[in-house]
């Protein structure tokens, strides 16, 4: 599957679960079972969205092709990263895209490109039909 392996790519940029999180130092018998069920729930629901997370790309109104200037604004002006940990962002995103479309980009320019690329090839949008 798919999402499992780039939520791992993604988040090791922020952190490892398995070295940052004292996993030794866990004692079961501390977590209350109100705390337990609202983990337990949030997995659930995590659990939950993943099969959307593999829908054929046309399913959904967030499978478009993100634009490539509206996600270097965002990460401009909502994460406000310093230049290095905007550089490995963006890097990865890089990465991760050339993964999924099987074609290396060295930069956002090129994945701009090929977006508007592939827009041309999917033709003018068609309006819905009504029955």
């Amino acid at each position: 599957m798919l999402y499992p392996e780039l939520f791992k790519q993604l988040e090791s940029v922020r952190w490892n679960m398995e070295r940052d999180i004292p996993w030794h130092s866990f004692d079961a018998a501390l977590l209350s079972q109100e705390q337990a069920q609202t983990v337990k729930m949030n997995a659930i629901t995590e659990w939950a969205a993943l099969p959307a997370t593999e829908m054929f790309p046309r399913d959904t109104i967030q499978s478009r092709l993100p634009d490539p200037a509206w996600l270097e604004q965002w990460l401009d002006k909502q994460i406000q990263f310093d230049p290095v940990w905007e550089n490995k962002v963006v890097e990865r995103i890089l990465h991760n895209m050339s993964l999924l479309m099987e074609r290396s980009f060295a930069s956002v320019q090129e994945l701009n490109r090929d977006r508007k690329e592939l827009l041309r090839s999917l033709g003018p949008p068609q309006a819905p039909t009504t029955a």
